[in-house]
């Protein structure tokens, strides 16, 4: 699988796309002076403690307070108390890297009350960003990730990635692990570490290490105020750092401080590879070149078609996912009822995977595929959605069908879910207004098309699909009439049944195609 990174800057946000074969599949903004993100920490005091909730509320020195339920402290959260109120009262505490762990430790079934109280300092961990009028989610339990490990302060457990299987690479790794690891730090091992050199793990475990060395170095200059401790590293980077493999072809960049950044750091866990990192330095913006843009638009709407001539329909609350499989014109291609519905939800799984990738859909998403009636093909579509979604980083899991047919997945949520509504503009998501999608594209490949001297004088004809064609013609004033006086010149528009409602291309008399 060939993989591409695109990143885009702008004044006030980041933009990452991650394509795989061409096809969108991942999309990430944030803005660049973000205060919050996931796996920040903080040193918070309770400002609430709800015993109905078994929770506490936490002042973490942001626009909404954090929330952190009991379930969330972990077992090692009374070793973490003690240890910040050593830092932070005794001065002259000297702390080692060994950890003073205590012996005691939270049972799993405890009230909030018996734990904290109020104006406790406690440090926290980001698991989840704000959504919706819920503040961020907090847990007790710290981690800090590294490219090859997780390193586990207060703890004495190693652990490994699901995805490592080998006996054999896990003995190896763990006796070495036990020879370098500080005295009460645990570690989980990640996917990326196998094949690495022993030398590769311990240099990352050594970071690790330093990250906790310099937050402890902020928790003792706290004057009890809360404060971020420390950040997640840049999002480029961590992605970088979480997902790079060799299938990665190239990872453009079109800010030459970012072009710096994102190699220096390729340079330090991947060397041979720092060649793929490349600077676009064209006018035209790097997503609108790339033609990223494009397929933005076409896969975040409320209807996604598929190839197939299926398509499929997204509905979303705030804790609640719908996905309803159609077969739409597919049926023209298949002899029968059954034929047509196994074909529709087999290509169905692929593009229901990458849009809960994209979207970042997550808690629970119910399926509504066409009904199957035999059930040797209701488990060839299970099998396929697995298969499909095994390329999620997030935590899921699939469920058999109900009785209704209805399959539903439960997926990790740690941020807002994506559509056209949050991350572009507001515009009416129904079928019949698709081609408010594409009107930016049309307009400017027709300038550009007109701006090319060759093309001055030739009769230009409009490919489409005929609800787009259909927008285009409407009313006295069309945006065809607007053309005309814009640009003196009598566009045809040509509506092509065959056509995405996302297609179009501009041609000459003789069909031969413009380029734009």
């Amino acid at each position: 699988m060939k993989k591409e990174l695109f990143i885009r800057s702008k004044s006030s946000n980041l933009e990452i796309a991650l394509l795989e074969d061409g096809k969108l599949v991942e999309l990430h903004r944030e803005e660049i002076q973000q205060s919050l993100s996931v796996n920040d920490i903080f040193i918070g005091r309770v400002s609430k403690v709800a015993s109905g909730l078994n929770a506490a509320f936490i002042e973490i020195n942001q626009p909404k307070t954090g929330f952190l339920p009991y379930r969330d402290l972990g077992i090692e959260f009374p070793s973490y108390v003690q240890y910040v109120k050593r830092l932070t009262t005794q001065k002259n505490f000297k702390n080692s890297v060994h950890l003073p762990k205590l012996n005691k430790t939270l049972s799993k079934e405890g009230n909030i009350s018996d734990v904290v109280n109020i104006s406790d300092l406690v440090l926290v961990q980001v698991v989840k960003e704000p959504i919706s009028s819920k503040g961020p989610r907090l847990a007790g339990e710290i981690s800090i990730a590294g490219r090859y490990v997780v390193l586990l302060p207060m703890s004495q457990r190693i652990s490994f990635s699901q995805r490592i299987k080998s006996r054999a690479e896990k003995n190896k790794i763990t006796k070495l692990l036990h020879q370098i690891k500080p005295k009460n730090f645990g570690v989980i091992v990640r996917t990326s570490a196998l094949g690495q050199s022993h030398q590769k793990i311990e240099e990352d475990l050594n970071l690790c290490v330093e990250r906790w060395k310099w937050l402890i170095k902020k928790i003792k200059k706290n004057d009890g105020k809360p404060e971020k401790l420390l950040s997640e590293i840049d999002k480029t980077l961590a992605i970088i750092r979480d997902q790079y493999n060799d299938e990665y072809s190239s990872i453009w960049v079109d800010d030459i401080a970012h072009y710096e950044t994102i190699s220096t750091y390729l340079k330090t866990i991947a060397p041979q590879r720092k060649h793929i990192v490349k600077y676009h330095h064209k006018p035209k913006p790097i997503f609108d070149y790339f033609k990223i843009n494009k397929q933005i638009n076409s896969v975040l709407g409320k209807t996604v078609n598929m190839k197939s001539g299926g398509y499929l329909t997204i509905e979303s609350t705030e804790a609640l996912h719908v996905i309803d499989v159609n077969s739409g014109r597919h049926y023209n291609k298949s002899n029968s009822e059954s034929e047509t519905a196994i074909e529709v939800n087999l290509v169905a799984t692929k593009e229901i995977a990458r849009q809960i990738r994209l979207r970042d859909l997550g808690g629970i998403i119910v399926i509504d595929f066409i009904d199957l009636r035999k059930s040797t093909e209701r488990k060839q579509l299970i099998e396929k959605l697995h298969q499909e979604m095994k390329n999620d980083s997030a935590k899921h899991r699939i469920f058999p069908p109900t009785k209704l047919g209805l399959v539903q997945i439960s997926r990790q949520r740690v941020r807002v879910h994506k559509s056209l509504g949050s991350s572009l503009e507001t515009i009416s998501q129904e079928r019949v207004m698709a081609p408010g999608l594409i009107i930016n594209d049309i307009n400017q490949a027709l300038e550009s098309i007109l701006n090319n001297q060759a093309n001055k004088k030739k009769s230009i004809f409009l490919h489409v699909d005929p609800i787009v064609a259909t927008y285009l013609k409407k009313g006295i004033l069309s945006l065809r009439i607007k053309w005309l006086f814009k640009y003196g010149l009598w566009i045809r528009i040509m509506p092509r049944e065959r056509f995405k409602y996302l297609d179009f291309k501009f041609c000459d008399r003789n069909q031969t195609e413009l380029k734009f």
